[in-house]
């Protein structure tokens, strides 16, 4: 039995397969960018998402002697092992989704909701905040994220009957590599051509469009639009910003830089690695998630074999893997940056 098989095999560091989304705005970045090979009927692709445990789509290990085996099935009888103490909640979805996002066509403009929102609307609404890496953008690429200046819920309506009208309240941001976003429940938003785009978020599919600046998709109709749920969902609070700075100790070398506000559902580091790089899962007592940037690496834990991570890719190390080292091709370039997500203390 499966559960039996869980229990009588150490949980390695685990690599799960693609599942890329073909979307009207998708390009060739993964191509270029990290050597992706995309299937020709996923193309062209927008989203490529990494790890995924949902009914639709669940991600499977790709390695080792647990390859075949479902993200959801290892939550489901792995539990804590995989988890960590930190982790309050119950066993039936994976917390944490990460995606990649290709956009070559400015994205619809979008709200996700907090839990007070969804209790509204209904419909099984799951409330989601996600954090933004800008991996790469052409020059003259935006992201729109907050407020530019005050608006009040029926100004805002009043606006989207002309929603070129809409972009005067709302802050938009010249994009560069590098750059941090983090876009909390209720924060509008939308990804403008150009930019790549990495991706943590909460495990929900809950987007609401705005409007989709009235274009016409492959067959000469329109997008369906959530206006009303939009409306719901939209937090009016003026002081809020998505954007982090950029502060010079992230650059720090092999320096944990955290990412993400105080009061995240999880938590992102950003490291940029000069040498090899060692920690241990059991000091968080949460999974730890480990995506390399700039470059691939080796992942070598106590008792495990080596695993090999390709250039963009994310590994899943379980909370009870312990200590565990990285190691970069940094003769290629003088450093590689890297990112770690975990979940936060009382979680």
């Amino acid at each position: 039995m499966l559960q039996n098989k869980l229990q009588q095999i150490p949980l390695y560091p685990l690599l799960f397969d693609v599942h890329y989304q073909s979307v009207l705005w998708g390009g060739n970045g993964f191509e270029t960018y990290l050597n992706r090979k995309i299937p020709a009927d996923q193309a062209p692709a927008g989203e490529a998402w990494e790890i995924c445990d949902r009914p639709e789509i669940s991600s499977h290990v790709e390695n080792g002697a647990l390859k075949g085996i479902s993200l959801h099935d290892l939550l489901l009888f792995c539990g804590e092992r995989l988890l960590g103490k930190r982790y309050k909640g119950n066993y039936r979805k994976f917390p944490v989704m990460i995606k990649w996002i290709d956009a070559t066509r400015d994205n619809s403009l979008q709200v996700h909701p907090d839990e007070q929102a969804c209790r509204k609307i209904g419909q099984n609404a799951e409330p989601k905040s996600e954090l933004w890496y800008v991996y790469q953008s052409v020059p003259g690429s935006k992201i729109i994220a907050s407020w530019q200046q005050e608006c009040t819920k029926s100004l805002f309506f009043a606006s989207l009957k002309h929603p070129e009208n809409v972009l005067k309240y709302l802050k938009t941001h010249d994009s560069k590599p590098g750059d941090i976003f983090q876009i909390y429940p209720g924060c509008v938003h939308s990804i403008g051509a150009g930019n790549l785009i990495f991706e943590i978020q909460e495990n929900s599919v809950t987007t609401f469009r705005i409007t989709d600046w009235n274009r016409l998709d492959e067959q000469g109709n329109k997008r369906k639009l959530h206006v009303e749920e939009s409306m719901q969902s939209i937090d009016f609070d003026f002081t809020k910003k998505a954007y982090r700075s950029l502060m010079a100790e992230r650059h720090l070398p092999n320096k944990p830089y955290l990412l993400t506000a105080a009061n995240s559902v999880f938590c992102v580091e950003e490291v940029l690695a000069t040498t090899d790089f060692e920690a241990d899962t059991t000091t968080l007592e949460s999974f730890q998630l480990i995506t390399t940037l700039d470059a691939s690496m080796t992942v070598q834990c106590e008792n495990r074999e080596e695993v090999y991570v390709p250039q963009g890719r994310t590994v899943l190390l379980a909370a009870e893997q312990g200590k565990f080292r990285l190691h970069f091709d940094t003769h290629l370039i003088p450093g590689c940056r890297f990112l770690r997500t975990f979940l936060p203390e009382n979680s």
